[in-house]
């Protein structure tokens, strides 16, 4: 039985490491990063985010419903990009045939040559 992550310990595991993880990858020190790790971390606090106020018609109380960031990153929000993915995929699918996953990769050493290669061949 695989042991369940919850978003807050996910979150959490930035806080405390996003600084350090740029150091150490300066790729991904750009503002685009930050962009997305900032809207991830706030998804969902209505101070950060901005929220939704509803008023119930018999009873009068109110209701706030906190705005989330949208991102595919986002452990709530990439919920609905999934099972989009997902019925794209299984559209494309023959029923009946058993499918594998195979993700290959190429060490790093040839890393230089495999994209140079990419430009004279294009996949598309």
């Amino acid at each position: 039985m695989s042991e369940h992550i919850s978003k807050a310990t996910f979150k959490q595991i930035f806080i405390d490491h996003w600084p350090s993880f740029k150091q150490n990858n300066p790729r991904y020190n750009t503002e685009y990063y930050d962009s997305v790790i900032s809207k991830m971390l706030n998804c969902g606090d209505p101070e950060k985010m901005g929220y939704a106020e509803y008023r119930c018609l018999y009873c009068g109380r109110s209701h706030k419903v906190a705005m989330t960031c949208k991102s595919c990153f986002c452990l709530s929000c990439s919920v609905p990009y999934a099972d989009k993915w997902i019925e794209f995929i299984g559209r494309r699918l023959i029923s009946g045939v058993v499918y594998r996953h195979a993700v290959l990769t190429v060490p790093d050493f040839l890393g230089c040559i495999s994209i140079a290669t990419a430009a004279f061949w294009p996949l598309s």
